[in-house]
This record gives C-alpha cells, structure tokens and sequence, in this order.
C-alpha cells in the first residue's frame, strides 16, 4: 500500500488544524483576559 494517496488529505487536514489553532489560540486568550480569568 502507498502512502502517496493519503498524504494530500493528511497535508491539508494537519493545514486546516494549524490554521484554526492559530486563529482560535489568541482569541481565547483575549476572551480569557476580557472575561477576567
């Protein structure tokens, strides 16, 4: 079995993951920092 088929699909889901972790990890700080914890 090869790994070539699968790689695209696990390259831009770990991508999207990045992505959103990105966004959503200084939102949530701000979110803590506003709601006062």
């Amino acid at each position: 079995m090869t790994t070539s088929n699968t790689n695209p699909h696990l390259w831009s889901l770990t991508l999207a993951a990045l992505f959103v972790i990105s966004i959503l990890a200084p939102v949530g700080e701000m979110a803590a920092r506003v709601a006062g914890y």
